[in-house]
């Protein structure tokens, strides 16, 4: 018996202490009033992105860069010549592309056991299914996530085939008193095999209105902890008819040379036809169906061959979380308002007036000024009408928060 002990390794009663412990405790049925369920969260943050980018004459080829010089210094002096070169290249002023509201998002999906889970007690598989509420929003893409199957292995088979044969030749001489003649023949064969289990490690399927989260372990490995996603959500038309604000935002202007207001002709501003989304929190339904190891005996082993187990599975109930926060489907813009605190639209020569609008409140407070000084009802060459409502502006303007409500 003592022989037999010292060939078992210590560690294979490693949990023999705790058995008696609270943490050794069986788990109530998933069934019962009392049931402890294993828990899933999930949250986003802003991807980080890189700022608007401005091109200069560095990022221009040769030809380019001789081109533009040529071009400069023709119409400017070499000091002039100087800060324009340094300066970024302007685009051409009017309206510029349409943009669509979308928020880059780094999305967390954190899976936790249950509270009371024992040792040994394990998740071998969940299924996280996340669906926007109210049909708000729709998942566009994803970057960062692939299917990742992997290959455990489980045990190495060996098997040894003997084979021998023994020759023994004993011939009756009596002359030459008892003779023998003796010999062995033997061969032996061996063959190995090893035993894999594959397994779905990571496995994300989205569609525009449904994102299914997919992982699954075998034997030692435990599906908890978190899964990160980088993806695209897509604010959709309101469901309650409202629409989504389309503004003119300003992302460069031309009012000042050489110290000097420019007039109302020569002035000119970029606009880009962009689309705002309500300041309105998108949230999402958040479902786990969970597939648990439970230890019903043996838990003191660490080999899970020698475990009596019980697969419990069941799906959480639906939970509400937030994926962009209220505060966050809107960043900061600033509009032009007139005393009556009716705010500044710009009206194309062929188009449709939409408020004008700023992310940058020192170009509105610039714009401000300028358009106090000029009282103008246009500007640049093209004669871009300003107005608020369906009348010029007569009185001082001012810098406000431009917000589009949550209805």
């Amino acid at each position: 018996m003592l022989s037999l002990s010292a060939c078992a390794h210590p560690e294979d009663r490693r949990w023999a202490a705790l058995v008696a412990s609270p943490m050794g405790a069986k788990i109530p049925s998933p069934k019962g009033p009392d049931a402890e369920y294993p828990k899933v969260t999930v949250y986003s943050f802003a991807t980080p992105v890189e700022a608007r980018p401005s091109t200069r004459l560095r990022d221009l080829a040769g030809e380019g860069q001789a081109a533009y010089i040529a071009q400069m210094s023709v119409a400017d002096d070499a000091s002039t010549l100087r800060k324009t070169l340094a300066a970024p290249i302007a685009g051409e002023r009017g309206l510029g592309p349409t943009i669509l509201p979308a928020f880059d998002r780094t999305l967390v999906v954190s899976v936790q056991k249950p509270r009371d889970a024992g040792v040994g007690d394990r998740l071998i598989s969940t299924v996280v299914t996340i669906v926007p509420v109210a049909d708000a929003f729709e998942f566009a893409g994803y970057t960062v996530v692939a299917t990742d199957n992997q290959v455990q292995d489980i045990a190495k088979l060996s098997t040894t085939s003997d084979a021998s044969l023994d020759v023994s030749l004993a011939p009756p001489i009596k002359a030459l008193g008892d003779v023998g003649i003796a010999g062995k023949a033997s061969r032996s064969h061996t063959t190995t095999a090893d035993i894999v289990q594959q397994y779905e490690k990571l496995n994300v399927d989205i569609e525009p209105k449904t994102m299914t989260i997919i992982r699954e372990s075998e034997r030692g490995l435990d599906v908890v902890g978190n899964t990160i996603i980088n993806l695209t959500i897509v604010p959709k038309q309101p469901a309650n008819g409202a629409v989504v604000m389309q503004v003119f935002l300003a992302v460069g202007q031309d009012l000042v040379a050489k110290g000097v207001v420019r007039s109302a002709k020569t002035a000119s501003i970029d606009l880009e036809n962009t689309y705002l989304s309500q300041k309105c929190a998108l949230k999402a339904s958040v479902t786990m169906r969970y597939l648990l190891r439970h230890v019903v005996s043996g838990s003191e082993y660490y080999t899970e061959g020698k475990q009596t187990v019980a697969l419990i599975g069941d799906t959480t109930k639906a939970a509400i979380h937030t994926l962009v926060r209220e505060d966050e489907t809107q960043r900061p813009l600033w509009q032009i308002v007139a005393a009556d605190g009716k705010g500044l639209s710009v009206k194309p020569v062929l188009g449709t007036p939409h408020i004008l609008v700023f992310d940058n409140y020192a170009w509105a407070q610039q714009f401000a000024g300028w358009l106090d000084q000029n009282r103008a009802g246009t500007i640049g060459k093209d004669g871009v009408l300003f107005q608020v409502g369906a009348a010029a502006i007569t009185s001082k303007p001012s810098v406000s928060p431009y917000v589009v409500p949550c209805k």
